[in-house]
């Protein structure tokens, strides 16, 4: 249905009086609007707008506006000027400026090489087997079939269960030999003696134990400093990073540690020993509790046996 006001649009509202418009109201039509113009002195004439009207390309039957046909009959890919026909199936190219074949299903047929000829051999970049591959695979990648099958399964070498993001094919044990450990060592010892070692200087995570620890120590108004720091170098150790102490007690010099599981294992048992000798031997006097979760009456119990243990620890000094 066409407008009733004679601006030649399709009309889309349907008034009262049963006229059609393209508009909602018909002062906003194209035709009234310059009806009112004349009527009030105006020298514009209604005109009916390009970007409305469709109208086929003669080239593709493309239906495009008025005002951009001769731009896109100018470009079209089916215009004689710019046609340029796919080499394998013959089909005109839409690309015609950039591509060689009108699909990518057209280029590899039409590019397809045969390498049987220049393949190579390489070794495998895990265990060191030579394997037949294509001169263009990188020779960074290339991995043996029996590597392939263990990727993301078990080691090769001792058969363990590997992680998921594990892409090397060896397990913790067998990659971390005492060679690799110790050219680790190594480099890691030569940073520090030029002084370019970023080493630990601060910690901002708190554990749950410890800020559990932090709201009963305020609760029985004690005077102490959380994570303070202690360099290794004025314990005798040659190194920049520092020792954190959970909570330190300046006046009468204790250090209160929250150990969680974490220190239950064989290299941190021995790790923290060494800390605890040295501090020790510095004038510190070091006392730790074993957390143990408190979501039941038992854990609660032990708990509050440690903390009083420790309260009478402090009013020994």
């Amino acid at each position: 249905m066409k407008c009733s006001y004679g601006c030649g649009n399709e009309g889309i509202y349907q008034f009262k009086n049963g006229k059609w418009c393209c508009s909602k109201s018909p002062n906003s039509c194209e035709a009234n609007r310059s009806k009112n113009s004349k009527a009030k002195g105006g020298n514009s004439t209604f005109t009916i707008n390009a970007s409305n009207i469709k109208i086929n390309c003669k080239f593709c039957n493309i239906i495009t506006t008025k005002a951009n046909i001769n731009r896109h009959e100018k470009i079209c890919f089916m215009n004689p000027n710019n046609k340029k026909l796919c080499p394998y199936c013959g089909e005109p190219i839409k690309n015609y400026k950039t591509n060689e074949t009108c699909s990518r299903e057209c280029s590899n047929k039409f590019f397809k090489r045969d390498y049987s000829n220049e393949d190579i051999e390489v070794e495998c970049v895990i265990c060191g087997t030579p394997v037949i591959v294509d001169k263009r695979a990188p020779k960074s990648k290339v991995k043996c079939n029996m590597c392939k099958i263990n990727e993301y399964g078990k080691c090769i070498k001792c058969g363990n269960t590997l992680g998921k993001n594990n892409k090397s094919g060896l397990c913790k044990d067998c990659f971390r030999t005492p060679e690799y450990k110790e050219k680790l060592s190594n480099a890691m010892k030569e940073r520090v003696k030029r002084g370019i070692h970023n080493s630990w200087n601060s910690r901002n995570v708190r554990s749950y134990p410890e800020l559990f620890f932090e709201k009963v120590l305020d609760n029985n108004n004690f005077e102490y400093i959380k994570e303070y720091p202690v360099p290794k170098k004025s314990l005798g150790i040659y190194c920049n990073s520092n020792y954190f102490l959970d909570f330190f007690f300046p006046k009468k010099k204790i250090d209160l540690e929250i150990d969680g599981k974490q220190h239950l294992y064989e290299d941190r048992i021995e790790s923290d020993n060494i800390r605890d000798k040295l501090l020790t031997e510095h004038g510190f006097f070091v006392y730790r509790i074993n957390w143990k979760n408190i979501n039941d009456d038992k854990g609660k119990k032990y708990i509050k046996k440690e903390i009083d243990k420790f309260i009478k620890f402090y009013n020994q000094f």
